[in-house]
């Protein structure tokens, strides 16, 4: 019985809601997940939690019993036809495969192909009891890639991508103007920020320009960055999302080393002195206003990469809390 944790996948952010976050963050893309009707409305509910305005892309073949014994083709068909009646002209459309549907071998991809021939066609299994939402994320955006054809250019020599942007993940947007605005202060230029919600297919194709990829969150994009490594020999540098003063400054100097460039530190220190001070008086303002106050235990749900950047900066910060 120890083992009946591996058994509720579907019960959260399985693997197919990871590959759904990470197609959905595509300008104009649309998913058709190949399952039954708990599945899909499972998925529904996670994604539009997520971000509303995804419900209104996501669509279901609503598999029944008829369909496993002789495939769902019909179904299939059915559902292409009810989504092209919401947008004549997708960009993309992904057709993901839930664990019970993938045990039949349907030709997806010729179903599709044979409804819509002109339309960027993507179909992947991603059934939660083969994996996880991490995982998911990387089949989803690995496919992706993998369609785009990317071709090598020369890079820039001070330009990165962000890899690990996830729309599931709290103030994402925040997180990733931050990151841009101190990259953008440091001297560095921004490339593609993938999983970024609104990328385009033309400028997804712009992804080799850069010389680094800087892996933001490993668990959800390591992979990512080795395909690239393999496909176009773009260097990456796993650097989680910094937290604190002294891991920011850290985290610039080491995409810095990578690059053999230097950063415009000067810029950043001087920002960095200005808001130590005020954050110092903030702090010990509320050790006098709250005599009994200290942080006895934080609970984190982030990955684990960030949950460690986090740890660290608290640890490094120089205010006794």
């Amino acid at each position: 019985m120890n083992d009946i944790d591996k058994l509720k996948p579907c019960t959260g952010y399985c693997q197919m809601i990871g590959a759904a976050t990470a197609l959905l963050s595509v300008q104009n893309s649309y998913i058709i997940f190949n399952s039954p009707r708990w599945c899909a409305l499972t998925a529904e509910r996670e994604l539009s939690c997520i971000c509303k305005e995804y419900e209104k892309r996501l669509f279901c073949t609503e598999a029944r019993e008829a369909d496993v014994l002789y495939g769902v083709e019909g179904s299939l068909k059915e559902t292409i036809d009810e989504l092209l009646k919401e947008e004549q002209n997708p960009t993309l459309i992904n057709v993901i495969t839930s664990c019970s549907m993938s045990l039949i071998g349907d030709d997806i991809k010729g179903v599709c192909k044979g409804k819509v021939p002109n339309a960027n066609v993507l179909t992947l299994d991603a059934g939660g009891f083969t994996g996880t939402f991490d995982s998911g994320y990387q089949i989803g955006m690995l496919s992706l890639l993998k369609s785009a054809q990317l071709e090598k250019q020369r890079p820039k020599a001070r330009k990165v991508n962000l890899l690990g942007i996830c729309t599931a993940y709290p103030n994402w947007d925040g997180d990733l103007k931050e990151l841009k605005r101190v990259l953008d202060l440091a001297g560095f230029e921004i490339g593609i920020a993938l999983g970024a919600k609104g990328l385009s297919l033309e400028e997804l194709k712009d992804i080799s320009s850069a010389a680094l990829n800087i892996v933001l969150v490993p668990e959800i994009s390591l992979e990512i960055a080795k395909y690239l490594y393999e496909q176009l020999e773009q260097e990456y540098i796993v650097a989680p999302i910094p937290f604190g003063f002294k891991g920011t400054i850290a985290w610039i100097e080491k995409i810095g080393e990578k690059l053999n460039v230097l950063p415009y530190m000067d810029v950043v220190e001087k920002e960095i002195m200005q808001l130590e001070l005020d954050i110092v008086d903030e702090a010990y303002t509320i050790k006098n206003l709250f005599v009994d106050f200290s942080l006895q235990r934080i609970i984190s749900d982030l990955p684990s990469s960030l949950t460690l950047s986090f740890v660290n900066a608290i640890n490094t910060c120089g205010i006794d809390m």
